[in-house]
Parts: structure tokens; C-alpha cells; sequence
């Protein structure tokens, strides 16, 4: 059985919030991440540390 959910354009204009432990948690993955690509490819590895960055100024600026 197929079930519908309505979500009203307030409800879509209204930006998510993201828990602090949450933004820890996916920097600590793009940490990893870059670790393990390093040795293989350095460009991936540059892009994903500037992820990161983005990622702990734009929430929070001390995680950066």
C-alpha cells in the first residue's frame, strides 16, 4: 500500500536545521575519506578537503 505525504511550500521554505554532532560526525567522515584517498588520487583528495572546510566554517567556524 502506496502512502501519500503533503508538504506545504511553508514547510519547504523553512531551511533544516543540522545538529552540531551531526556536522562532527560527516567531518570525521570526510576526514577518513581524505585520508584514504591521499595516496591515490590528490585532486579528489584537495576537493574534499575544501568540502570540509565549507562544511566547518559555514556551520560553525571553530570546526574548521
Amino acid at each position: 500500500m502506496e502512502e501519500t505525504v503533503v508538504i506545504s511550500q511553508a514547510e519547504l521554505d523553512q531551511p533544516e536545521e543540522t545538529s552540531q554532532r551531526d556536522v562532527i560526525a560527516m567531518i570525521a567522515m570526510l576526514d577518513y575519506l581524505i585520508a584514504q584517498i591521499r595516496p591515490i588520487d590528490g585532486m579528489a583528495a584537495h576537493c574534499l578537503m575544501l568540502a570540509r572546510k565549507s562544511l566547518g566554517t559555514a556551520r560553525s567556524p571553530e570546526l574548521h
